[in-house]
């Protein structure tokens, strides 16, 4: 399997899994969200966050690191339903899981809730933060310090350029600039 990062274990570039763990934190503009781990980059975890905001929703795709599938920007879809959410997770999921080129959100427009899943392994949950707790509690996440391990590095694989392209075909989304927090 391929991997999207890797970070330094002695003298030795390993594949990096973060433990199980996750806080609840109050940001500087007074939100309070979940800061998730995303151990093996297992899309299920998204999903399981994903599931607790209401439809319809809308995917960001934020290509940060393109490989000639597109520009650089955050694509917007139009709304979606749950099952779209899911037939698209499902589709792209080994994608999301094994390259490190892209962040992906889900917004909720029902209730204004919020998921990322950023390009470094973590998930932030805006919204029903104690839904997120119980659907991380059990999948046996445990309260601890999500924590990116420096030094690391980021893994852009050729052989899924085609899938990259796919998921730029997979819905008529709306392009804009990349944000200065994108990357």
């Amino acid at each position: 399997m391929l991997h999207k990062l890797h970070h330094l274990v002695g003298d030795s570039w390993e594949p990096l899994t973060y433990p199980a763990v996750y806080r609840r934190e109050t940001t500087t503009d007074g939100n309070d969200r979940i800061v998730a781990t995303v151990p093996r980059s297992d899309p299920a975890i998204f999903m399981a966050l994903a599931e607790q905001i209401a439809a319809p929703c809308c995917f960001l795709y934020v290509l940060v690191t393109p490989r000639g599938e597109g520009e650089p920007g955050r694509y917007e879809s139009e709304p979606l339903d749950a099952g779209q959410v899911r037939d698209f997770l499902f589709r792209f999921g080994s994608f999301l899981q094994q390259d490190s080129r892209c962040s992906l959100w889900l917004h909720s427009f029902a209730d204004g809730a919020t998921v990322v899943w950023d390009h470094h392994d973590l998930i932030f949950g805006y919204g029903p933060l104690d839904r997120y707790v119980a659907a991380l509690n059990f999948l046996g996440f445990q309260v601890g310090e999500p924590a990116i391990p420096f030094p690391h590095s980021h893994n852009y694989h050729a052989s899924l350029d085609s899938q990259a392209t796919d998921i730029l075909e997979a819905f008529d989304w709306l392009r804009k600039p990349l944000q200065p927090d994108d990357d």
